[in-house]
């Protein structure tokens, strides 16, 4: 596909992997969008890794966002000459991984409030796009909340599979269903929201960390009162518990089968809550909201330029972003996908080494750098069993990583001297050391923290300055 400008100048935005942003009827961008999903204007083939130059020469974009990278990785970031945004779409899943992969962006977006100040406390230059709803808005006008409907209370979405988070939901809509009275009319299950949404007095909301989500947005859209569990930092300015949805105490069935009865049973003050909900919902949160504010970062991104970015920080954060994905991500379920991690696999773990031979001695990155070839050359011998599957590589892993030394490259932490060499730490138990390079070793007792022996930990650390933890998986 050969790409070119049009008469009307709009910023041209290269989106890689577009799942939910890039599928936006743009009107004040030019969009191309490229990845290996089908609607893409440029389609790749599936693989772990992208070099996107020939892609970006082709093109030749003002702006690249990547959106949804989990899984995938772009290793050729420092070399494209162009500002860049990252889009974290499902931060409260994929936030442990992905908090590796942002330094490589000038900016980093995501859905939801918590995941804002997580990522300007690692120094990370934040933007926020909150959930919203499609409804076009002369459909919504329409939609003025009632309680004249024949369905009392709905939940779109998925929960069949085996995956456990759809395995928690699954029971907790069980339980809610098992609450409610035999009176009460309910659908809990896969459908369309434009047709189940304006036919519900109610809609049930529930989310793998009590986030605000889509559904929200969409079934305030429609008119309907949403009850969803209590979170006040996920809808810290966007939404009033109580004024704009009604809430129940998270992950609590019970509780919330009470609130919804609660709710059919005042029908005055629920009309009140869910017009309330529309009204901010029509005003702020629909889907041509997003786009201005889109527009608006586009020009902004553009007028700033490229955040500049020295070749072994670069390779610093990818190794690390890759190792991150090969230790964080969801255990492999059958032989055919094994067999696909096990190939991803011993592709990252080479790019990982590659990267790190890049990093020069001098570099305040060299002794993470040597210590990421350590863990490489750790796995090689632990990784590739008869059955390949992460499961089998965790029982025999460390439990927890941290990663010392570095300055994001959006952010403001200072960077580690060259003479810290603190590099990659690996704590199995209560012993502590570094991965590769074996310049710190001391015990830490277990739970308590007290020194065994040479420094603590958080002496250790603010010497430096601690880039990310990886959480035991």
């Amino acid at each position: 596909m050969t790409v070119i400008r049009t008469a009307s100048q709009r910023p041209r935005v290269l989106w890689f992997s577009s799942s939910l942003y890039g599928n936006m009827h743009w009107q004040n961008l030019e969009v191309v969008r490229v990845g290996p999903e089908s609607h893409a204007d440029i389609r790749l083939p599936w693989q772990g890794l992208y070099v996107l130059g020939p892609v970006v020469d082709q093109v030749k974009p003002d702006v690249l966002v990547v959106e949804d990278g989990y899984g995938f990785r772009i290793v050729d970031l420092d070399r494209l000459s162009l500002p860049s945004i990252y889009v974290i779409r499902d931060a409260q899943v994929t936030w442990p991984v992905e908090r590796y992969y942002a330094p490589l962006f000038d900016r980093t977006a995501v859905l939801q409030t918590p995941y804002m100040d997580a990522g300007r406390a690692l120094g990370f230059r934040m933007e926020q796009f909150p959930p919203f709803s499609g409804t076009p808005p002369a459909t919504c006008a329409r939609l003025e909340p009632s309680f004249d409907r024949p369905l009392d209370v709905s939940f779109i979405g998925g929960f069949v599979s085996a995956h456990r988070y759809d395995a928690d939901r699954h029971r907790f809509l069980n339980d809610v269903a098992r609450w409610l009275p035999q009176s009460v009319s309910y659908f809990f299950g896969r459908g369309d929201p434009r047709e189940v949404y304006p036919r519900s007095k109610i809609v049930l909301n529930h989310s793998l960390k009590g986030e605000a989500t889509l559904r929200i947005f969409e079934a305030m859209s429609c008119g309907a009162l949403v009850v969803s569990g209590h979170c006040p930092a996920s809808l810290r300015g966007l939404l009033e518990p109580g004024r704009d949805l009604l809430t129940y105490r998270w992950g609590d069935a019970r509780d919330a089968a009470r609130v919804v009865m609660r709710a059919l049973e005042d029908p005055e003050g629920s009309l009140a809550v869910a017009r309330s909900g529309w009204n901010v919902t029509h005003r702020d949160h629909l889907m041509a909201r997003r786009m201005e504010r889109w527009g608006e970062l586009v020009r902004e991104m553009i007028r700033m330029g490229p955040w500049p970015v020295a070749e072994d920080e670069a390779a610093f954060h990818l190794g690390m972003s890759l190792m991150a994905v090969l230790l964080l991500r969801p255990v492999a379920s059958g032989a055919e996908e094994a067999m696909a991690f096990e190939k991803l696999a011993h592709l990252y773990l080479e790019t990982t080494l590659a990267a790190c031979e890049r990093i020069p001695v001098t570099s305040p990155y060299y002794s993470g750098g040597r210590a990421l070839a350590g863990l490489v050359h750790a796995l090689r011998g632990d990784l590739f069993m008869a059955d390949a599957t992460l499961k089998g590589v965790r029982d025999r892993l460390p439990r927890d990583l941290t990663v010392v030394g570095g300055r994001p490259r959006n952010g403001s932490c200072p960077r580690l001297p060259a003479q810290g060499r603190l590099g990659l730490l690996v704590r199995a138990g209560g012993r502590v050391v570094e991965a590769g390079v074996g310049l710190i070793a001391y015990r830490m007792g277990h739970g308590s923290g007290a020194n065994r022996g040479g420094d603590s930990i958080p002496e250790v650390l603010s010497r430096g300055c601690p880039q990310a933890i990886l959480p035991s998986p």
